[in-house]
């Protein structure tokens, strides 16, 4: 009013609704600022959500350090030192076949339907009833690492049977069947197997630690009906149609954990060989049973690194266990279930911001008041009418019929009193 002015017509909606008109001030630039405090503190007013959802209690187990607990055993081979499951399972075919029944139960007991790349698990008796998260220290875990595949298209690309083009099958089912066990994978569906390149029969491994990092050829085929040449029929995503064989690039150790730095130690092993060798009917027992490798017809690079894994750890696994020569003896921090409250600092971040963006844009209104008014701020709008001289303000006739005249104020008796003068006749 003291810059710009106010027309009767914005007067009259300040006396009636003690504000301003909406239409008054609306060029000018501290109606941002008024405009924006105002859905600043409307959206901070109904924020209250955001901070209240900002704690929640998720399950989770805490490990309890120190606790006078008994020590884990785990099943090793020594270098050198016979057993008597190492001479059955060489000698008894009955026996061989058992462990790839049992290196199967022991997948499906480890492992579920999610690829889970990048983990490493070794099934143990020992383990089943710690809770989740128990730290076990050093303790030796089979590792196979796929690093590549890749899809061959020309058998000339396969150095190790490019004479053997017209019978490929054949000379496949024969490295096949020299496995241990034998393995026939000629059946209708999935099967996945890694084709030996070695002249080493198992028969003949003098269960040595080794370690091996090599190629080797992958047959991944699916088909139907009684004949083998009739192959990736059915199923969508499949390997390419011109595909012939897969060559994948495996890394095979063990992995030493230590719980106390979390260093991961690849090293050789005596069982690497012999696990390799199980692993392909380890792989066909997994896809008979499919329940637990993933789906192939999601990602089929995933569901092949995943069988590979799966099997070479069950192999490896049950292979300890029949062939073991002793005992080692690890140390492990158990864990007990309990809540633990997290916190989602955005939802922090943004109540706070909202009530800071508040304090700022209020004491920004403020002064502006301060500094564009030279008369004392009214606190109270609805006494506005009573620190103003209306006399040279022209009325209409249609005044407000509440009115009906105008108001005056007069001392009397030491106090003020409000008058409603009509034309010609002041009454009380």
């Amino acid at each position: 009013m003291e810059t710009h002015g106010l027309p009767r017509r914005d007067f009259e909606w300040l006396v009636k609704y003690q504000v301003l008109s909406p239409m008054s001030r609306l060029k000018a630039w501290s109606t941002l600022i008024v405009a924006t405090l105002l859905l600043a503190s409307l959206a901070a007013n109904i924020s209250s959500p955001i901070i209240t959802g900002a704690i929640s209690w998720v399950p989770m187990n805490k490990l309890a350090h120190g606790l006078p607990i008994s020590h884990l055993f785990f099943s090793d081979i020594e270098e050198g030192i016979s057993s008597d499951g190492r001479e059955a399972y060489m000698s008894e075919e009955y026996f061989r076949g058992g462990t790839v029944v049992n290196a199967a139960g022991l997948v499906n007991t480890g492992w579920g339907r999610d690829p889970e790349e990048g983990i490493y698990k070794r099934i143990s008796p020992q383990v089943q009833a710690l809770a989740n998260n128990s730290t076990i220290e050093n303790v030796t875990m089979p590792y196979l690492q796929v690093h590549s595949l890749e899809w061959i298209k020309d058998p000339n690309d396969i150095p190790d049977f490019k004479d053997h083009k017209e019978d490929l099958i054949d000379v496949l089912y024969s490295r096949l069947r020299s496995l241990s066990p034998s393995v026939s994978p000629w059946k209708p569906g999935w099967f996945t197997l890694l084709v030996p390149n070695t002249a080493t029969n198992w028969s003949d491994d003098p269960i040595k630690s080794i370690s091996i990092t090599d190629k080797r050829l992958l047959v991944c085929q699916y088909w139907s009906g009684s004949s083998p040449s009739n192959i990736t029929q059915g199923i969508t995503p499949r390997p390419p149609a011109d595909a012939y064989l897969v060559r994948g690039s495996t890394g095979i150790s063990t992995m030493h954990w230590r719980g106390n730095n979390s260093r991961l130690e690849l090293g050789p092993h005596p069982l690497t060989f012999q696990a390799l060798e199980l692993a392909p009917a380890v792989s066909l027992h997994l896809e008979s049973l499919n329940s637990s490798i993933p789906f192939p017809w999601q990602d089929t690079e995933a569901y092949i690194k995943a069988l590979l894994v799966r099997s070479y750890s069950g192999a490896w696994n049950i292979l300890t266990e029949f062939m073991r020569t002793n005992e080692t003896q690890v140390n492990y921090v158990p864990s007990f279930p309990g809540l633990v409250a997290t916190i989602e600092m955005w939802r922090v971040h943004a109540w706070l911001g909202l009530q800071l963006l508040v304090t700022i844009l209020s004491i920004i209104f403020l002064i502006i008041e301060y500094d564009q008014s030279r008369i004392t701020l009214i606190i109270d709008a609805s006494l506005t009418p009573f620190f103003l001289d209306t006399n040279q303000v022209r009325k209409e006739d249609n005044t407000d019929p509440l009115m009906n005249g105008t108001l005056k104020i007069q001392e009397e008796d030491d106090v003020l009193r409000i008058w409603k003068q009509d034309v010609g006749k002041p009454r009380k």
